[in-house]
């Protein structure tokens, strides 16, 4: 296994805060390498190739509140962006701007996560 700390750092997440904020690194590790199964991302992409504004909306809001959980400030920060472009939206086109950075921040993560699950 890669270092949880590296793999954060590399993608320019919380380390510190989040290992406080889950009681240590033990607890921060397995959260961490259980996003690799989250579906946020996933409903996301679905809802917003169907235009489901609310569908995109839950979805981006709880990959915010999972990131900001886990320290990963890099994807939190554009999770705002499109959450609060979809919030009482009435379509999901004023989100897809910020969605592009969202999906490279998001594989970014993931690609360090699954380097540190190794």
């Amino acid at each position: 296994m890669g270092s949880m700390r590296e793999a954060y750092e590399k993608i320019g997440a919380d380390y510190n805060g989040a290992s406080v904020r889950l009681m240590g690194e033990e607890m921060l590790a397995r959260f961490a390498l259980k996003f690799l199964d989250d579906e946020s991302m996933d409903k996301l992409e679905a809802a917003m190739a169907a235009g489901d504004v609310e569908g995109a909306f839950m979805a981006v809001h709880t990959l915010k509140g999972v990131s900001q959980n886990l320290g990963f400030d890099n994807l939190y920060e554009p999770a705002v962006v499109v959450t609060e472009a979809l919030r009482n939206a009435s379509t999901v086109d004023g989100a897809r701007d910020g969605i592009h950075a969202l999906r490279q921040q998001y594989a970014a993560t993931m690609s360090a996560l699954r380097e540190a699950a190794e």
